[in-house]
């Protein structure tokens, strides 16, 4: 089993950023957007990232994604998605290039990532609770798959039998074994302290729980292994699955 302090370490390297992506962080969080465009469209595995994740879904913004001009495509996007998903390439550029634990790939995760974004930001529109701390929340999701990944992975235990004859989950064992779960440690990067949190705050994300089960779940992800990383573990009431339902039902024929 590995210590404590070896899952720190290794959730630390993954929260490290280069020097280039930290410098963008930098400018997106002084509200800098032009500059940080002008950084972050230098890197070639964001283009990629950027242009596909767009291609699979949209944002409310009619964007010309063929014109491949990510100036202009992020003015027309607004700063607050440009940021939503800058910030998620912070993690999806430490997935690992080979999987044990899930039967993915770099597509399927953005993939997977798009429906994220997107249908976050489609459901806290329609709670309307939409500002950037809020919908920032989900950038971070992909660390939830990332985390789960390297550290099982690591483990000399295989507890993927255990994951799947039972109720319980990779983020419910590494709570039980090492106090820190994989959907805390989510919202906890994304400033969401969730023993801190307001009444307000702890239901938004209870949405994103059942958001990012809703999504690991769906058909074309199934074979992947993403529905072993989340329990529900939280009372869902008539009136979520109904706001639940309601905003995503356009998109998602619900």
């Amino acid at each position: 089993m590995l210590l404590k302090e070896q899952i720190d370490k290794k959730i630390e390297q993954i929260l490290l950023l280069s020097k280039n992506l930290q410098e963008c962080k930098g400018l997106l969080l002084n509200s800098q957007i032009a500059e940080a465009i002008k950084i972050i469209s230098e890197d070639k595995t964001f283009k990629t990232y950027f242009f596909t994740l767009l291609r699979k879904v949209d944002f409310g913004t009619k964007v010309d994604i063929n014109s491949k001009d990510i100036v202009v495509i992020s003015h027309l996007l607004g700063p607050d998605i440009f940021k939503l998903i800058v910030y998620s390439y912070f993690i999806f550029f430490k997935i690992p290039k080979n999987w044990k634990i899930f039967n993915t790939n770099a597509i399927k995760i953005v993939e997977l990532n798009a429906k994220i974004l997107s249908d976050w930001n489609r459901l806290i529109s329609y709670l309307e609770q939409k500002n950037d701390r809020n919908l920032h929340l989900s950038a971070y999701a992909l660390l939830s798959i990332v985390v789960c990944e390297i550290i099982f992975s690591d483990l000399s235990h295989n507890f993927e039998y255990v994951v799947r004859n039972s109720d319980v989950s990779y983020d419910r064992i590494l709570k039980n074994l090492y106090g820190t779960s994989l959907f805390d440690l989510v919202c906890k990067t994304a400033g969401f302290e969730l023993e801190n949190l307001s009444e307000e705050d702890k239901k938004l994300s209870d949405y994103l729980r059942i958001l990012l089960i809703y999504e690991f779940c769906r058909p074309e992800f199934s074979d992947m292994g993403f529905d072993m990383i989340l329990n529900l573990d939280i009372d869902v009431t008539g009136e979520m699955l109904v706001n639940f339902k309601k905003a995503l039902a356009h998109e998602n024929n619900l």
